[in-house]
């Protein structure tokens, strides 16, 4: 269905699925090679990977922090 979309030049912003889609690998690596924009639920049982990407370490910046979070340090 979304292959058809693309190729009719349908207009979309983003596609939405539930954990039935969100599951099964194929329909994410569609839309991942696709590069569309897409939100997926999936199920509690599904066993988290590592990223692929790595996160950048924390750098600590003087006077950002809200005043709760200065009270607190």
């Amino acid at each position: 269905m979304l292959e058809t979309a693309l190729v009719r030049g349908l207009p979309f912003a983003w596609v939405a699925a539930d954990a039935d889609y969100g599951k099964a690998p194929s329909p994410r690596a569609f839309l991942h090679a696709n590069a569309l924009p897409y939100v997926l639920g999936v199920p509690v049982t599904l066993p988290a990977g590592r990223p692929a990407w790595r996160a950048a370490p924390a750098r600590r910046r003087e006077g950002r922090r809200s005043p709760a979070l200065r009270d607190r340090a």
